[in-house]
């Protein structure tokens, strides 16, 4: 299950680093048309959004899978190794509280939204449902990871270490 996890957020990790690709085409493109053939598109600032909201909320699951979240840990890293894990523990239980809840609204409105036929008001009329299930879609994502993350302190908490010092 927890290599499942793993693979899924990979796969996502590329996933958007693909679509960051893709914004990059997209602006290139509508700076090309607009400033050397004089004929801009209007669909391209619509397009680059939804598309960093995919990328971001699918990359922040392989963001923690691979540490790559902002932390400080100033203060916690000074602790003793029992209240630290304690404390990142909590950490993780209050993260994957919070994702639930997310992910249950996100899903919420974006149902909403579907049931609603919302379509976004930009040249393209895109299905509001779209963009906005990348919140539930990474909030999952990230609490699985946040999970198994949390399941690896348990684990690491049951083995006998050395003393600090």
């Amino acid at each position: 299950m927890l290599s499942l996890i793993n693979r899924a957020n990979r796969m996502a990790g590329v996933i958007a680093g693909g679509i960051t690709a893709a914004i990059g085409f997209v602006v290139c493109y509508a700076v090309f048309v607009r400033y050397l053939l004089n004929q801009p598109i209007g669909w391209s600032e619509e397009v680059g959004t939804y598309l960093m909201l995919w990328a971001a909320f699918l990359g922040a699951g392989y963001t923690l899978q691979t540490d790559g979240h902002i932390g400080v840990d100033l203060i916690s890293r000074r602790l003793p190794r029992g209240i630290r894990t304690k404390l990142e523990i909590a950490k993780h239980l209050v993260g994957i509280a919070f994702l639930i809840l997310l992910a249950a609204k996100g899903f919420e409105d974006c149902l909403l939204s579907f049931r609603l036929d919302e379509v976004s008001v930009g040249a393209l009329a895109i299905p509001m449902a779209i963009p906005q299930a990348a919140l539930p879609v990474g909030a999952v994502l990230l609490g699985l990871q946040m999970g198994e993350r949390l399941l690896g302190t348990l684990i690491r908490s049951r083995v006998p270490q050395e003393p600090d010092r």
